[in-house]
């Protein structure tokens, strides 16, 4: 039987069921309620919490082992090399957004060592992206980023300037104009297979580090990724063992 507002309508005196909920946009100007912090107001964290956490086995490569708040981080031809960065950071507690990637799955993400828990998907921003990520960086440690189209020069300042207040980081999978530092894989071999049989258990890759400051004289390691014991990244040496990490300046 199909039923009426009548029948779903509070009993008689119950005042509390008809009450409006109070709303932000309701509070008289410059009133904030207890407990909250407006967004205008947060900035980067101060202290000693100035960078977040790099996956060990490039924490050497990395001025004070991390990534700097507030700057932007490029991680060109390795979308596993993209997951190791967030497990990094979301297992030390950061919150992390991943914007217009509707192909990364939470399987893999989770292999990776990532803390699901930690991790919002935005797999469709749409044609309003930088305006989302303007707003997923005033809550988010880190919002990694697929952009679908270009920024305006206007548009990218704005947006930076935005992230250095704000104090997250943010990481694209494309080609970003004036990034702090870009993490490109330029090689990579698979191991496992035989003569004719076998199988693929795991991959080694050149990872080419530069930047601003420390990083522009740019330097290469090679990494498994993954690794043979499961790890998302684990480096080795130049005979081919697990071991002491072999960093090289290129010229």
């Amino acid at each position: 039987m199909t039923t009426g507002p009548a029948e779903h309508a509070p009993p008689p005196g119950d005042h509390t069921a008809t009450a409006p909920r109070p709303r932000l946009a309701d509070l008289p100007a410059g009133v904030t309620p207890a407990g909250v912090t407006p967004a205008s107001t947060v900035t980067a964290r101060p202290g000693t919490d100035r960078g977040y956490p790099a996956p060990p086995a490039l924490a050497d490569l990395l001025p004070g082992g991390m990534f700097r708040r507030g700057s932007s981080l490029e991680i060109l031809g390795s979308g596993s090399l993209m997951l190791a960065v967030i497990a990094a950071a979301t297992t030390h507690g950061q919150w992390t957004a991943a914007v217009g990637m509707p192909d990364l799955g939470c399987l893999a993400a989770a292999e990776h060592g990532v803390d699901l828990r930690r991790l919002v998907l935005i797999p469709h921003p749409g044609a309003h992206w930088p305006t989302i990520i303007a707003a997923l960086v005033d809550g988010f440690d880190i919002v990694a980023a697929r952009p679908p189209s270009p920024l305006t020069a206007p548009e990218h300042r704005r947006l930076a300037a935005r992230i250095r207040q704000r104090g997250a980081l943010l990481i694209t999978t494309q080609p970003w104009d004036n990034a702090d530092v870009t993490l490109r894989v330029t090689s990579q071999r698979w191991h496992g297979l035989g003569q004719g049989r076998g199988r693929l258990k795991h991959r080694s890759v050149t990872v080419t580090v530069e930047g601003r400051g420390a990083l522009t004289r740019a330097r290469q390691i090679t990494l498994w990724l993954p690794s043979p014991n499961g790890e998302p990244i684990a480096a080795y040496d130049n005979a081919g063992e697990e071991g002491t990490p072999a960093i090289r300046t290129v010229a």
